[in-house]
C-alpha cells in the first residue's frame, strides 16, 4: 500500500511539473508574439504561398532558416541545420548565406534543394549581403562586403556572384561584365555591384551599379555578359512577378544622414511611385504578388536592435504599410 501511495505521489508531482512547464511555454509563446513550434521543419517540397526568412526572434532560434504558410504568418518552423543572414528560395533551389564567428569568421553560401539537403557548399570572400535565386531555380546570385559592412558607408567594396545552382559552378563577378550608358561604353575603378534580381525569363538580371558615389540601375544580359544602364539613384532593386516593374530603395540626405525611401519604377514609362512607408528601409524588397511587397524593418529604427520584421505595403501607393511577420528578414515567396 505503501508503495502504490509512493508511485501516485511521483506521477502527481512529475504531472504538476509538466502542467506548470506547458503553461511557462504557452506564456512565452503568447508575449513574444510569435507561435512556438518545433525546430524541425518536415522535409516535403514546399507549398505555393510559403514564405521562407531568416527569424531575428532573440532567443534560441535566432537566425535560423524559418518558414510560415500564407494562412498562418505567426506560427513560424524551423529548417534543422540552416542558420542564415540572407537567404532566398524559387523552384525547389534555395540559397543560404551564413556566418560562421569562431576564433576567425567565416562566411558560406549554402545551396539547398526542395527536401532542405545540401547540394554544396561555397565559401564567401567576405559578410554577407544580398542573394536571390532565379525564378526558374538554375541560376543564384550573391553580393558579398569585400571591404566595410554595410550601405551608408562612403569606402565599402562588393563582390557579386552569379552561379549555377545544380553544380556550383560560378558563371561569372559581375565586375567582368561590359557595361554601357547612353550607349557609350562605362567604365571606373571604382565600380560596385550589388542587389542582383532575375527577369522573369530567368535570361536578365537588374541590380545596383555604383560609381562616383551615384548608384544607378542596371539592365543585364547573362549570355552575353553584358548590362547598360538605365536608371538614376536605385538600390537594391527587385522585378515583380510580371516584369513590369521594380521596386527599390532610393537614396536622400535628410539632416545631413543617409536616409532611403521605398519606390517603384516602371520599367515602360520610367515612372516612378514612392511608397506609402515614411521610414528609411536598408533592405531588398521580396515582391509578395504584382501588386504587394515585403521587406524589413528594425524593430528599433533609431538605434541598434537585432531585431526585424517584415512588412507589407501596397506597390501603388493605395494602403498604408502593415506588419506582416514579425521577427523576420529576408522573405522569399513561394511561388
Amino acid at each position: 500500500m505503501k508503495t502504490q501511495l509512493n508511485r501516485v505521489a511521483v506521477f502527481v508531482g512529475l504531472s504538476l511539473v509538466c502542467v506548470l512547464g506547458l503553461g511557462a511555454y504557452l506564456y512565452r509563446a503568447k508575449t513574444s508574439g510569435v507561435a512556438l513550434s518545433s525546430d524541425v521543419l518536415v522535409a516535403s517540397a514546399p507549398k505555393q504561398g510559403q514564405i521562407f526568412f531568416r527569424y531575428t526572434g532573440v532567443d534560441d532560434n535566432y537566425g535560423k532558416l524559418a518558414v510560415v504558410d500564407s494562412g498562418d504568418l505567426r506560427t513560424p518552423r524551423f529548417v534543422a541545420g540552416f542558420s542564415c543572414e540572407a537567404v532566398h528560395f524559387a523552384a525547389g533551389s534555395g540559397i543560404c548565406l551564413s556566418a560562421d564567428r569562431g576564433s576567425i569568421t567565416t562566411y558560406a553560401a549554402q545551396i539547398f534543394d526542395a527536401s532542405f539537403a545540401s547540394r554544396f557548399t561555397l565559401p564567401l570572400r567576405g559578410g554577407p549581403s544580398r542573394t536571390r535565386v532565379s525564378p526558374d531555380g538554375k541560376l543564384a546570385a550573391f553580393t558579398v562586403f569585400l571591404t566595410g559592412h554595410g550601405y551608408t558607408s562612403l569606402d565599402f567594396t562588393t563582390e557579386t556572384i552569379l552561379l549555377e545552382t545544380a553544380s556550383g559552378n560560378v558563371l561569372a563577378n559581375l565586375e567582368d561584365f561590359q557595361v554601357t550608358r547612353d550607349g557609350q561604353p562605362f567604365f571606373a575603378p571604382d565600380f560596385n555591384f550589388w542587389g542582383v534580381t532575375f527577369t522573369p525569363d530567368s535570361r536578365r538580371f537588374y541590380c545596383t551599379l555604383s560609381s562616383n558615389q551615384k548608384h544607378y540601375l542596371v539592365q543585364g544580359d547573362i549570355a552575353a555578359r553584358t548590362a547598360s544602364v538605365i536608371h538614376e539613384n536605385v538600390e537594391c532593386p527587385s522585378v515583380s512577378p510580371d516584369g513590369m516593374r521594380v521596386a527599390y530603395k532610393k537614396r536622400f540626405l535628410v539632416d545631413g544622414r543617409r536616409f532611403w525611401r521605398l519606390h517603384v519604377l516602371n520599367l515602360e514609362s520610367k515612372g516612378e511611385t514612392p511608397l506609402g512607408e515614411k521610414r528609411s528601409v536598408d533592405d531588398q524588397i521580396e515582391w509578395f504578388d504584382n501588386e504587394h511587397v515585403l521587406y524589413a524593418v528594425s524593430d528599433n529604427p533609431e538605434g541598434s536592435s537585432a531585431t526585424t520584421n517584415v512588412w507589407k505595403a501596397d506597390a501603388a501607393d493605395q494602403l498604408p504599410p502593415e506588419l506582416f511577420i514579425p521577427k523576420a528578414y529576408s522573405p522569399a515567396v513561394v511561388r
